[in-house]
């Protein structure tokens, strides 16, 4: 995954999303031209909350190196491990170079354990844990699996398409959800 896969954007009313254009992967390898994304996923800001997606994606560009903002830039770096308090404030976060395999590996698993969860995640259920939790909170179905779009979610929900408002409820929703919805 690059810099330039991830966008931010404004809609017409003003309110900033970051947009993820998702290249050619083994499942999608541009073959069939029919099989691209209909509506591309979306995570619309949610002012005033600690877990706003568009002020974590400014701060994560901000303490990167500027050199590493460019589109064809790896999007997961290598940590800069700041040894002394005052240079936090001062340095990049992030050296210039992409993140190991293992790092990226310990990443679902680290991040269920600093939330708190006792199930075991891996960083491919982490989708089809999302999507049971908004179809449990009783979002409609069309809004769960457009952005996701899993090969089971076509048998259950019958190609459903999600809607703007759709990708603005789903950001909402993971914003605000907590630990006890996935146990």
């Amino acid at each position: 995954m690059t810099w330039g896969d991830v966008k931010l954007h404004k809609t017409v009313s003003g309110e900033e999303y970051l947009e993820y254009n998702e290249r050619q992967t083994k499942t999608r390898s541009g073959e069939n031209t029919r099989d691209v994304r209909k509506v591309t996923p979306k995570m619309f800001s949610v002012q005033g909350n600690k877990r706003d997606p568009i002020a974590a994606y400014k701060l994560f560009a901000e303490k990167r190196p500027a050199e590493m903002n460019s589109d064809d830039s790896p999007f997961y770096l290598a940590v800069n491990n700041l040894k002394k308090p005052e240079s936090v404030s001062c340095k990049a976060w992030f050296k210039k170079a992409p993140a190991g395999v293992n790092k990226l590996n310990s990443i679902m698993k680290n991040m269920a354990a600093k939330a708190g969860l006792t199930t075991k995640f891996t960083n491919h259920s982490g989708r089809k844990t999302m999507m049971q939790a908004l179809v449990n909170q009783n979002f409609p179905h069309y809004s769960t699996v457009g952005p996701q779009e899993p090969a089971e979610c076509y048998s259950l929900f019958h190609c459903q398409q999600v809607t703007a408002n759709g990708n603005v409820e789903n950001s909402q929703f993971s914003c605000h959800w907590k630990a006890e919805s996935f146990v």
